[in-house]
């Protein structure tokens, strides 16, 4: 973690003096009212004078470098640059100057190149060096925490400082070696207009910047539509526990179809917030919720009622199929993430071949030993183990071939792409199937639109299929029409 603490020496130097002085004052005071010496009585007067402008002198200093200097880097922090602006906005100046919400790209490569404590040389050696090069340009700069800084700058220097940001030059010695780096920043931008209110100056850039992180972008410009889509993530984050105490929360039902019977043979949970009579659709929430941290919740509690409806269905003579409910990659760094499915699981005594948990291949784990010992745990309790979306992430084959699913779920994009290139799309299609069979695994394609996708799919051994060619996902009344008639 970039920016640990660390202990600056002109605190304790300070503290010290400050300790002598108000001892000495003190003595002085005392020797002034009791000497009858007129001369001495004036010294001591004066020393203690001294001493008291030297105190608060060293109290100011200290006062000072507590609000606007960053203790790791030494460097000016975000709340000086902030009071640096405060007169340009109350003098309707602002509109001449830029800011930028900016930190390193990928700062962990130098943590697991060189070590924690050289990456923290290396910070500080970047703050000092942009702070400088900002102060040139006769701008402001100051670190937020982290590798977060917090630049404003005159716009008619933006392109010069930018350009220095994408590419700012960093020498370090390391055991005797001169490293010459090059550090490469990211940063959210918000250009100023004379009525911007003084309250928003980091707000903008920084709604900007988390646009450029979560879209791989390096420099990105505040747009009026990144503040609407910010707020209405916040309401949605603000929302889930009234959500969840008013039991929002429900899954619809995608089914899954058995490509040679056209049967249906399975299906998948797919959650929905029907919010204050509105039905939400995932795309407009899921996100949303991912980043706050929040959808752990909610994964339970659709695979809870998922389990009360397979309950529900089996005690009223319905036969239920295997229902795949799926599961945020933030569950994984949950140490009581299995016990919690397998509570559920018993709690409405469920059989593990009715349920079926995905684990996203798109989700960026690289962790493959926690995903295999998932797994395992998971096929342990008679449950399945699938993996959606196959395909979209850079550890596909390294994914399949160490977890060992029961279901490999090929994503939408194959079709998509197939049908595009009557030639080599189809053939990799095919040797894609090959390798998923090989181990031992069910084909499942998603995004089956079209009868030339399903007799393709069908003729080269395709296991099941999901997609509008068949059903959308239903609501549980209508899903439960269709295992009282599972033929198509």
């Amino acid at each position: 973690m970039a920016g640990r603490p660390t202990h600056n020496k002109r605190y304790i130097l300070n503290s010290i003096f400050m300790a002598i002085s108000v001892i000495v004052m003190c003595y002085m005071i005392v020797l002034s009212q009791t000497t009858n010496h007129k001369l001495l009585k004036s010294i001591y007067i004066f020393v203690a004078v001294f001493l008291l402008v030297f105190l608060l002198y060293i109290a100011y200093s200290i006062a000072y470098r507590m609000i606007f200097v960053d203790s790791f880097t030494l460097g000016k922090n975000a709340t000086w640059v902030m009071t640096k602006c405060h007169p340009l906005a109350a003098k309707k100046k602002l509109g001449a100057y830029t800011s930028l919400f900016t930190n390193i790209k990928e700062f962990k490569y130098f943590n697991q190149r060189f070590g924690t404590s050289v990456a923290d040389r290396i910070l500080q050696l970047y703050s000092k060096q942009i702070s400088l090069f900002v102060k040139q340009a006769k701008g402001f700069c100051g670190r937020l925490g982290g590798d977060n800084f917090f630049i404003v700058i005159p716009n008619e220097q933006f392109e010069f400082v930018i350009q220095y940001l994408k590419n700012t030059p960093i020498e370090i010695t390391v055991d005797e070696q001169l490293y010459k780096l090059r550090i490469k920043a990211r940063a959210g931008i918000y250009r100023f207009n004379a009525d911007t209110d003084f309250k928003n100056l980091i707000f903008y850039s920084n709604i900007a910047f988390g646009y450029a992180k979560e879209n791989f972008l390096d420099f990105v410009e505040f747009e009026p539509s990144m503040l609407t889509e910010y707020v209405r993530e916040k309401k949605f984050v603000a929302d889930i526990q009234r959500a969840l105490k008013e039991d929002e929360y429900i899954p619809y039902y995608q089914p899954k179809v058995n490509v040679k019977t056209n049967t249906i043979s399975g299906a998948e949970a797919l959650v929905r917030w029907r919010r204050k009579g509105e039905l939400i659709p995932p795309t407009e929430f899921i996100h949303a919720l991912e980043k706050a941290g929040v959808i752990d919740e909610i994964d339970f509690r659709v695979f809870e009622k998922v389990c009360s409806d397979i309950r529900k269905w089996i005690d009223s003579g319905i036969e239920p199929v295997r229902i795949s409910t799926n599961f945020s990659k933030l569950n994984l760094k949950n140490p009581d993430f299995i016990h919690r499915i397998i509570e559920i699981k018993d709690k409405y005594n469920i059989d593990g071949k009715y349920l079926e948990v995905e684990l996203t291949e798109s989700a960026g784990v690289t962790n493959f030993d926690v995903i295999q010992q998932f797994a395992q745990e998971i096929k342990a309790a008679g449950m399945s183990v699938a993996i959606d979306d196959f395909g979209t992430g850079y550890s596909s084959l390294s994914m399949l071939q160490t977890v060992l699913a029961d279901v490999v779920k090929m994503d939408k994009s194959f079709l998509d792409n197939c049908f595009q290139d009557d030639g080599d799309g189809k053939q990799f299609i095919v040797d894609v199937i090959t390798i998923v069979r090989h181990q031992n695994s069910e084909v499942l394609f998603e995004g089956v639109e079209t009868l030339e996708q399903l007799e393709f799919l069908r003729e080269y051994d395709c296991d099941t299929i999901q997609g509008f060619y068949f059903d959308e996902p239903l609501p549980h009344d209508v899903f439960q029409k269709r295992l009282l008639n599972p033929k198509y």
